[in-house]
């Protein structure tokens, strides 16, 4: 059974969560044949799924509800990220668990010690210097989503609050009780309708309200007397908004009953697969 995620030519902490997860949620149970794929972690259901192999589906996300897969007998949906996903695949909403990044709070040790107050983690796709260069001046730790899985994890476990332009910064925050916002920039730029529709179906799958804070978008490869002032100006402008929502916003967490009735729920999940497929 291949282990089947986006790959991008940018290290991804969401999406590299998977080769850290997987293999300690079903020891033993991944290899390299393509006729089954396991589809976890990341908003990657749609139609360019491979038609010829069995997907076995455990807490993805339908990626743009205008493109959604065709559900057959070669599709085995075990969980989905949220109520969305499951009402666009037209399956059953009790497959709608939430994403599987919840489940890191199983298998890390969070460190309880608060090194940093207030943390940011870009989108990968927008993190780069003038970002960090912004974190710094503000006495904010910069996480950078191109790190490693376990730095990732260590950084947010370390951090009191955490603003996230990241979807699955805020889901680890979440599952490692770090209370977090989302943050609006590059990711709707890149995302376009996908943006909102995967927050929201993560979200509401634990009874969160998806109230987003919007920064200016910052372009890094600008060459121009005129681009290089404009990002300056950008750059100036989000440091004064961070300053204002880092002492006014109300950051969030997920309700602890809520929370803990959602990995139970998952755990059954696990154990039913595990009798499905013979794998104890």
């Amino acid at each position: 059974m291949k282990l089947f995620y986006y790959r991008s030519n940018i290290p991804n902490f969401g999406d590299d969560l998977n080769e850290w997860l997987w293999p300690k949620v079903f020891p033993n149970l991944f290899n390299e044949d393509f006729s089954c794929l396991f589809v976890g972690i990341g908003t990657i259901l749609d139609d360019r799924i491979p038609k010829e192999a069995f997907k076995i589906v455990f807490g993805s996300g339908v990626r743009n509800p205008a493109r959604p897969p065709k559900i057959d007998a070669k599709w085995d949906i075990r969980a989905l990220r949220g109520k969305l996903s499951a009402r666009v695949l037209n399956v059953d909403e009790k497959v709608a668990i939430t994403d599987p990044g919840i489940l890191v709070k199983l298998f890390f040790q969070a460190n309880h010690q608060k090194t940093y107050n207030i943390s940011y983690m870009p989108y990968f796709r927008s993190a780069s210097k003038e970002w960090e260069i912004i974190c710094k001046r503000l006495g904010i730790k910069y996480i950078d989503p191109r790190k490693s899985v376990e730095a990732c994890l260590l950084d947010i476990s370390r951090s009191k609050f955490l603003f996230s332009e990241a979807m699955h910064g805020a889901i680890i925050a979440d599952a490692l009780r770090v209370p977090w916002i989302p943050v609006r920039s590059f990711n709707v730029v890149h995302e376009d309708e996908v943006h909102s529709f995967k927050w929201i179906d993560w979200c509401s799958s634990l009874k969160i309200e998806f109230k987003p804070i919007n920064l200016p978008v910052l372009w890094s490869n600008v060459f121009s007397f005129k681009g290089r002032a404009k990002k300056f100006l950008k750059m100036a402008l989000i440091f004064l908004k961070l300053t204002y929502f880092k002492r006014q916003s109300d950051f969030v967490l997920s309700n602890d009953v809520i929370f803990q009735e959602t990995i139970e729920r998952y755990l059954e999940a696990i154990d039913l697969f595990k009798r499905d497929y013979n794998l104890n």
